[in-house]
C-alpha cells in the first residue's frame, strides 16, 4: 500500500481543494464555452483533467498533489458545466428530451 504519509484530514483538504476550485469556476466554464464551442471546451477539459490525474498518480508529494488537484477542478467545470447543454442541444425533439437528459 502506497500512502503520502499525510493524516485523514489532510487527505481530505488535499481532495476538497480540487471541489473548491470547481466551484468557482462554473461561469467562466460557460463564457469560454461560447467563445470557442461547448464541444471543443468539453474536449480540452477532459484532455487537461486526464493528463492531470496521470501526473497527479506519479507525484510523491502532498502540496503537489494538491496544486494538481486544484488545476483539475478547474479543468472539469467546463465539463460538467457543458455536458446538460450540450446534451439538451443535441435531442432531435421535445418528446425525447427527457430520454437524453435521463442518459446523461
Amino acid at each position: 500500500m502506497v500512502t503520502l504519509g499525510v493524516t485523514e484530514s489532510t487527505s481530505s483538504i488535499i481532495l476538497s481543494v480540487a471541489y473548491v476550485t470547481f466551484s468557482l469556476f462554473p461561469i467562466l466554464s460557460r463564457f469560454v464555452a461560447t467563445r470557442f464551442g461547448r464541444k471543443r471546451t468539453i474536449i480540452v477539459g477532459l484532455m487537461v483533467f486526464a493528463t492531470l490525474l496521470a501526473v497527479v498518480f506519479f507525484t510523491p508529494t502532498a502540496p503537489a498533489i494538491a496544486g494538481l488537484l486544484a488545476v483539475g477542478g478547474v479543468a472539469w467545470s467546463p465539463v460538467n458545466v457543458n455536458s446538460l447543454p450540450m446534451m439538451v442541444d443535441a435531442s432531435p425533439s421535445e418528446t425525447s428530451l427527457g430520454t437524453y437528459t435521463g442518459l446523461w
